[in-house]
């Protein structure tokens, strides 16, 4: 049985034996916590992007406070041996930076042993001096929750207290998110207050609680305890239940002038007009120095009234909100119209999102509706950039808009159509013939994942992208009734191997399609075009497509002389368009090919080599490939041209 002590701090407040918040002088009894150490480690297979998981090996390092490590994820904290001092280990490590305790793969299915755990994990942590990064998330710590017994409640308030002093105490900390994790408000009340007594209030960068069942008058307290954050930009408050409190709070804080927050995230929660004007309000009365990006998807208590409020602050002069997603609401075609007016005649706004969460959360918006906002809103004097239009019902008619509109706007640069399987093959065709070829096209990432795509259609699309040069990214994912048939019209479109000038002309800028699982050939020719310098992208695939395999080099034959030192140049120098120095596997392999090619254009073009002198008879001549790394770095197709 092993105990868990209170530190000796009263720094924050403490729960009390019920789950309630008191006094930071009141006592906390000691939690008895089971463990079974006489089971085996497993050996752990999970990998995660935010840094190496927790295991023997990874603890063994943050005993040892080994500084190569400085992130760590902990996805279990069982009974297996060693985990259960984990928190102490963390609490004295000097060289940690982040933590990630990710609940979803716990064994909340005994969520006392889980609880408790994770109660002994948050003592050591409390200690800790060194993590500015703090991510806990799908844990559940209800401390009001009804169903659950006291002693989970008291667990929950415990492990909830103990985060709240590391947050008090660590004057490092960055950031700090609580997400998924069912907080409630009395969880919130104790972060709440931590930050509110937090003496050095200057490293904090980022608060995220979503989802965490926190109500409008606990979201007011807690935005009221954020003032004197003067570096705070990021706040994600998603999936409460914050309203017109909450968003007053968030207006005065602004209107303060005591924060410089430039992302705040109010998705899914119970905003209303009221609380929509109370925030802009604020907003407007304040003079932000810096760039927000705002989030209200899904905040369906918004109606006309609110819209038009939002859009009457677009219209502003000083308005400051870069990206706006307004996704997942009711608004209606007056209001629509309105907000493309507001888009066009506003000097900040560079993102605007109006995509559906879910096709079943949609409330379309008609053709007469796109007609008002798409040329209004992508007007030539727009300073938008990107538009998400995801799951919008898009048909026929509201794709020749979009591309009209398109042809008229050299700004955009990204656009999001996916799951629009309303319009028609034709339709698409058309659009992309329409705005993909426009010489004022500036688009660099086109999504169209989820929209019934056919080989007949991609063909059409490789054909049009066969002459354009800014598309980088073309999201197809998700398009089943595309074959192989319709990615070698890819393949064709990134080498196109009829002659050297074809394949020289073929498509070298795009480099991303979006899906995992493609031909081999199609990969490999991605991977290539990603590839910063275009003039060796396309001097690699001329000699892989024409040359390596030794039966083309006689296209070298007819080279006028005058231009063929160029030629030998250009085939000795390596893909960055310089020599080969660097002593890599990647060289060796690329300096072997180039030798064979060299090889077999001399045996087709002795003349090329000096030819035999007295002085030479009996001797065996060392050629050097050194010759044929100087001169012009253009192909002979170009030469040719």
């Amino acid at each position: 049985m092993v105990e868990v002590h209170r530190a000796n701090s009263n720094s924050a407040d403490e729960p009390d034996g019920d789950g309630n918040i008191g006094d930071s002088d009141s006592e906390i009894s000691a939690f008895e916590i089971e463990n079974d150490s006489d089971i085996e480690d497993e050996e752990d297979c999970i990998e995660d992007p935010d840094g190496p998981i927790l295991n023997n090996d990874s603890l063994l390092q943050i005993k040892c406070n080994d500084p190569d490590i400085t992130s760590i994820v902990v996805y279990d904290l069982d009974h297996r041996i060693g985990r259960k001092d984990a928190g102490h280990y963390i609490g004295d490590n000097t060289h940690l930076n982040q933590l990630f305790i990710k609940g979803g793969t716990m064994p909340w299915e005994s969520p006392l042993a889980a609880l408790s755990m994770l109660a002994r994990f948050c003592d050591g942590l409390a200690r800790n001096s060194s993590i500015e990064d703090l991510n806990i998330s799908d844990c559940e710590l209800s401390i009001g929750k009804a169903s659950n017994t006291p002693e989970i409640k008291k667990l929950s308030a415990y492990i909830v207290y103990r985060t709240s002093q590391f947050c008090f105490q660590n004057i490092k900390l960055r950031s700090i998110e609580l997400n998924y994790c069912d907080l409630g408000d009395q969880g919130a009340r104790v972060i709440s207050s931590a930050l509110k007594k937090k003496d050095n209030k200057s490293f904090l960068q980022q608060i995220c609680l979503s989802t965490n069942e926190i109500s409008d008058i606990v979201a007011k307290e807690l935005i009221e305890s954020l003032k004197g954050y003067e570096n705070l930009e990021i706040l994600n408050l998603a999936s409460n239940s914050v309203s017109t409190q909450g968003c007053a709070a968030l207006g005065d804080l602004f209107s303060s002038g005591a924060v410089k927050l430039n992302d705040i995230s109010l998705t899914n929660n119970r905003i209303g007009d009221d609380g929509i004007s109370a925030f802009i309000t604020g907003l407007a009365n304040s003079t932000p120095s810096n760039e927000i990006r705002l989030d209200l998807r899904s905040n369906r208590g918004i109606t006309n009234v609110g819209w038009l409020t939002l859009n009457a602050y677009l219209q502003n002069p000083s308005c400051c909100i870069v990206n706006l997603d307004i996704g997942s609401n009711s608004i209606d075609d007056g209001c629509i119209a309105a907000l493309g007016k507001a888009v066009a005649s506003n000097t900040s706004l560079k993102a605007l999102v109006l995509s559906a969460d879910h096709e079943e959360d949609l409330v379309p918006i008609p053709s007469a509706a796109w007609q008002s906002l798409i040329p209004v809103s992508l007007h030539s004097d727009s300073v938008l950039q990107d538009i998400y239009l995801e799951s919008c019902h898009i048909d026929g008619e509201g794709l020749d808009v979009l591309a009209n509109a398109l042809n008229n706007n050299p700004r955009i640069k990204v656009l999001h159509l996916g799951d629009n399987p309303q319009a028609s093959g034709m339709a698409w065709k058309n659009f992309f013939n329409t705005c993909m070829q426009s010489p004022t096209t500036s688009l660099e990432a086109l999504f169209l994942c989820e929209n019934e795509l056919s080989d007949d259609v991609i063909a059409d699309m490789a054909q049009v992208l066969s002459n354009n040069d800014t598309l980088e990214v073309l999201d197809l994912e998700k398009n089943p009734s595309i074959t192989e048939s319709g990615w070698e019209n890819f393949s064709r479109l990134f080498c196109d191997k009829s002659s050297i000038n074809s394949t020289y002309a073929s498509n070298h800028k795009l480099h991303d399609l979006g899906l995992q699982e493609l031909p081999p050939e199609l990969v490999r020719l991605l991977g290539l075009n990603e590839k910063e310098n275009k003039k060796e992208v396309a001097r690699e695939k001329i000699l892989l497509s024409h040359f390596l395999d030794g039966q083309n080099d006689t296209d070298f034959l007819d080279v006028e002389l005058g231009v063929l030192p160029h030629v030998i140049s250009w085939i000795g120098r390596d893909y960055s368009g310089t020599p080969e120095t660097e002593d890599t596997s990647h060289n060796r392999s690329s300096r072997n090919n180039v030798r064979v090619l060299l090889y077999q254009l001399l045996k087709r073009m002795p003349q090329l080599l000096p030819s035999r002198t007295p002085r030479y008879a009996g001797k065996k001549r060392k050629f050097s490939c050194e010759f044929f790394s100087r001169g012009g770095d253009i192909p002979l197709a170009l030469k040719q041209q």
